[in-house]
């Protein structure tokens, strides 16, 4: 018994241990945040010992449709009724050159209109949302 009630309390005294070490993270801070902001908005191509932008222009951030959509889906909610967007599955998805276009469907028996949506895959930047009526 004195063996059960001892494996016992080190369990508890493990798992305990572990979400407190779980909970322990380092925290930058807000005003880290924005001398990093004022930093690249100065300077787009910041280059160091420690930085190095992927966001410039020629590395593809989006690289494919799965990114994209959780990308477009993520603004989309944002913008538009969830449940609407969600009936336009399946997505009409092209890459052309850097660009990824998407673009919602409709059975053939709606009317109506579908969201369209151009990102720059090497920057992330959408470039056009629009939603047809």
């Amino acid at each position: 018994m004195d063996k059960l009630i001892f494996t016992g309390l080190l369990i508890i005294i493990s798992t305990i241990a572990r979400g407190q070490d779980e909970t322990k993270r380092t925290v930058f801070g807000e005003d880290h945040a924005k001398k990093e902001l004022n930093k690249t908005l100065k300077d787009r191509k910041l280059t160091g010992e420690h930085v190095k932008n992927l966001v410039d222009g020629k590395t593809e951030i989006i690289k494919d449709k799965e990114t994209l959509t959780q990308l477009a889906e993520t603004v989309l909610f944002g913008l538009f009724d969830r449940d609407n967007i969600k009936s336009q599955r399946p997505y009409e998805i092209y890459k052309i050159g850097k660009y990824w276009t998407i673009n919602g469907t409709l059975p053939t028996e709606v009317t109506g209109g579908t969201f369209f949506i151009i990102v720059d895959s090497t920057t992330g930047q959408i470039l056009r949302i629009t939603h047809d009526e």
